[in-house]
């Protein structure tokens, strides 16, 4: 469905909308967070053909970026001391009023950081990368209608606790 403009009632999503959690656990102070999901190894298969006849699916892989303010990083860091060989299921939304758009990072482990201290507010950056991505409940490597059934069956099993 198209978005209609000009948005009247009601913005847009942007950062002030966005909010990051594991569990009950607000992840404050996050100052950007950018998702970057992507398939390797996807290749044409050709056999003794010069024409390809078909792809093998290949592999998921999502990298993640977050930056956080340093002092709001310190304080998660306390309570996640050994935060580099943790495993994260993060759930993220964007959400202004009746609107918004989920989705979850699982088993999400990072893997470098950079800090230092410069002129101004100072940040941290966290890279990892995650095993799978949902958005709105769905899994994106599971594209098969089955996939996306279940997918939906079992949000909705979540929702009403069962």
């Amino acid at each position: 469905m198209a978005l209609s403009f000009p948005k009247r009632k009601g913005f847009l999503y942007s950062h002030t909308s966005f909010t990051l959690k594991q569990g009950a656990e607000d992840w404050n102070g996050v100052k950007s967070f950018k998702i970057s999901p992507k398939v390797d190894g996807r290749e044409l298969v050709y056999a003794n053909s010069s024409i390809g006849y078909g792809r093998i699916r290949g592999r998921l892989k999502v990298d993640v970026e977050a930056k956080f303010d340093q002092q709001a990083w310190g304080d998660w860091v306390r309570s996640h001391p050994a935060w580099m060989f943790e495993l994260f299921n993060l759930s993220a939304v964007w959400e202004e009023g009746p609107d918004f758009l989920d989705f979850s990072l699982l088993d999400l482990t990072f893997e470098d950081t950079e800090t230092g201290s410069e002129d101004g507010p100072n940040e941290v950056t966290m890279k990892g990368m995650a095993a799978n991505l949902e958005i709105a409940g769905v899994t994106i490597a599971d594209v098969d209608a089955l996939g996306i059934a279940l997918g939906i069956a079992f949000s909705i099993a979540d929702a009403l606790g069962f």
